[in-house]
């Protein structure tokens, strides 16, 4: 962005505060007038504001990580419990399981035979037709025109995405202790109350793993505290 107007119309919006100190920097160097970011270098009370909500982003990140590898490891757990209740026969159709609390859905899983996929590399065969025959290059662009399409793009201002990164050595403590057992008091509530409804024989040992892989995923992220 090389306009001054448009620099300044940035300043308006900008905050008035001697703790906050605002840094244009350039793509470039050598050309100091091409602003490809702007900084705003914070200090007392912004700043502390700002990092308590980044923290406590960050630790919701990282439980939303470990949560995610959890239930990706009960998936095939569930699957295969849920597998045993029908035939091999039934694998064509969508089967599904009612409980009183839940329903659980497999999809169909439908062979697909094996077979071959061809791949026609439209460019790299005119492009090596026109070395054998360079007579028809005029030919091949009133081709490739005729057969092409021009679509206009309307303009449009994608919204701006968000990193919320540590800086500095020192790791970045968790987010309040309470909010983060509140989330995995839910998350073993419900296994819970799976437990109740269960009609597998080893549902019992199984749960009794997961509950221990919450403590100790608990005792990972409250330890710092």
């Amino acid at each position: 962005m090389h306009t001054e107007d448009l620099r300044l119309f940035i300043d308006e919006a900008r905050k008035v505060d001697p703790n906050i100190d605002y840094t244009d920097v350039p793509k470039k160097k050598s050309d100091p007038t091409n602003i490809d970011r702007v900084v705003a270098n914070m200090k007392g009370n912004p700043s502390g504001i700002l990092t308590r909500i980044a923290k406590q982003y960050s630790a919701l990140k990282k439980a939303e990580e470990e949560l995610t590898k959890l239930r990706q490891g009960m998936n095939p757990q569930i699957k295969g419990l849920a597998s045993e209740y029908f035939d091999d026969a039934d694998k064509i159709y969508t089967r599904v399981i009612k409980t009183l609390q839940f329903t659980i859905t497999l999809s169909k899983q439908i062979e697909i035979p094996a077979g071959t996929k061809e791949t026609f590399q439209v460019e790299e065969f005119f492009l090596e037709l026109l070395d054998m025959l360079p007579e028809l290059g005029d030919e091949l662009e009133k081709l490739k025109q005729k057969f092409t399409t021009i679509m206009p793009t309307p303009a449009k201002t994608p919204p701006a995405k968000l990193s919320v990164k540590h800086v500095g050595a020192v790791k970045p403590p968790i987010a309040k202790k309470n909010l983060k057992q509140e989330s995995f008091k839910y998350v073993k509530r419900d296994v819970s109350e799976a437990e109740g409804i269960a009609e597998f024989d080893d549902f019992d040992r199984r749960l009794a793993d997961w509950d221990r892989r919450f403590a100790e995923l608990e005792q990972k992220f409250f330890q710092s505290i």
